[in-house]
């Protein structure tokens, strides 16, 4: 049985001419950062993508993995964007082959967020050069999505026929599509890119009853907010309220000091928490999913009780209170702006809110629903499909501010 190869052939030609172009800055110059574009561009591309590695060297090319690296101009930084542009296309091309539509999402989402971040840092608009990198991974973002819904629109379930797996991760699969297919309904309202035929089915999609929801860990609540927001803007019956409050409730009620069924924080992914729930960690590596404790504390149930308040349904909120205050709110908040825009933030700091046991309902929806200074990056906070994509690939990243930024671009005015 012979095996196809993965490795594929670029004409010299073309290889000469992006050195010329590029320079050092196209390949990475040291042996760590080859060793992973290897292993990216090698990786099955069935799998999904190793978005460590990919962010690592897009920091890398861009100048943002340290607070010392420096892109002395914008002719350094309009050179480095296309690189980092090209390169992503290099080390996914196999996922591309494959047609694996996450993986290439993944991976163009995080060169948009990363590109934004060094821009933020640096000093530099998204102009000339840089706009035109950034115009094409946003298409590229958008194809994708585009595809990925043609194929789930065109099969009548979302199994994959393997007795085994399927049981364990069809309701990760599920979420996550909500997740990614709910940001392309919201770029879509903004800058239409289905046909009308492809619209309709979407929304038909997006508004219909939940099959099942895996309550896996806080990174759901990243997910499920871009679809509960566009389905707050698109259905204007009382069930956008009712899906909000059921997961605040589950969130807050499951985080209980007391509880024997907490989720872990968003920090840690679908992969790690299934692999330690059924113990298929490394032999000698213990996960630190079983050595972290989570009860008593969340990093969602704040925004989330803030969706609530705009739906103004008090009373709910009302009996929710007791238990929310419960709880410790955890939040990273990073140093500088364009910190936002990492999977790690170089420097910031754990803050943690305790709520009073009584609260006036009008203190509430004043710090639930105008918006504050936030650290968030402003090309980013500019485009709330991308900001909701961005959860996606980084749950950690959707905290309050970024909460309440998302809801305030997509529907103006909510619960005000």
């Amino acid at each position: 049985m012979s095996y196809p190869s993965k490795v594929s052939l670029i004409s010299r030609g073309h290889l000469f001419g992006w050195c010329k172009q590029f320079g050092a800055s196209l390949w990475p110059s040291e042996l760590d950062d080859v060793r992973s574009l290897l292993e990216l561009f090698l990786s099955n591309p069935q799998e999904v993508l190793h978005t460590k590695l990919l962010s690592k060297l897009l920091q890398k090319i861009l100048a943002i993995e340290n607070h010392k690296a420096k892109l002395s101009s914008s002719a350094k930084f309009y050179r480095a964007v296309t690189s980092a542009a090209l390169l992503t296309g290099i080390a996914t091309s196999g996922y591309a082959e494959a047609k694996n539509h996450f993986a290439i999402v993944s991976a163009w989402i995080l060169f948009a967020v990363t590109t934004i971040a060094a821009g933020e840092k640096h000093g530099y608009k998204l102009d000339r050069a840089a706009a035109e990198s950034f115009k094409l991974a946003e298409q590229a973002i958008a194809d994708a999505l585009s595809e990925l819904w043609n194929e789930v629109s065109s099969r009548k379930h979302l199994i994959q026929g393997a007795s085994l797996p399927d049981p364990e991760i069809y309701g990760w699969r599920y979420v996550t599509l909500l997740g990614l297919l709910s940001c392309l309904a919201i770029l879509d309202d903004s800058r239409p890119c289905l046909l009308e035929d492809a619209r309709t089915k979407l929304q038909n999609w997006l508004t219909q009853p939940l099959t099942r929801i895996d309550l896996w860990g806080e990174g759901v609540v990243a997910a499920l907010v871009p679809w509960l927001v566009w389905l707050r803007k698109h259905d204007a019956t009382i069930r956008p309220d009712r899906e909000i409050h059921g997961l605040a409730k589950a969130v807050i009620t499951r985080n209980q000091r007391n509880s024997e069924s907490p989720l872990a924080n968003p920090y840690y992914n679908f992969e790690e928490i299934l692999r330690f729930k059924l113990h298929l960690d490394k032999a000698g590596e213990a996960s630190s999913v079983g050595r972290e404790t989570f009860v008593g504390s969340s990093f969602t149930a704040e925004p989330l009780l803030h969706l609530l308040v705009r739906t103004n349904l008090k009373q709910a909120c009302k009996m929710l209170w007791p238990e929310f205050t419960k709880i410790s709110h955890r939040m990273c908040v990073p140093n500088n702006r364009w910190e936002y825009g990492t999977l790690h933030i170089a420097s910031g700091w754990d803050e943690t809110k305790i709520y009073p046991s009584t609260y006036k309902w009008s203190d509430l929806k004043t710090e639930a629903i105008h918006r504050r200074n936030h650290k968030i990056p402003t090309e980013l906070a500019a485009r709330p499909w991308l900001l909701g994509l961005w959860w996606q690939v980084a749950p950690h990243r959707y905290t309050t501010p970024s909460n309440r930024v998302f809801v305030e671009s997509v529907l103006p005015g909510w619960g005000g």
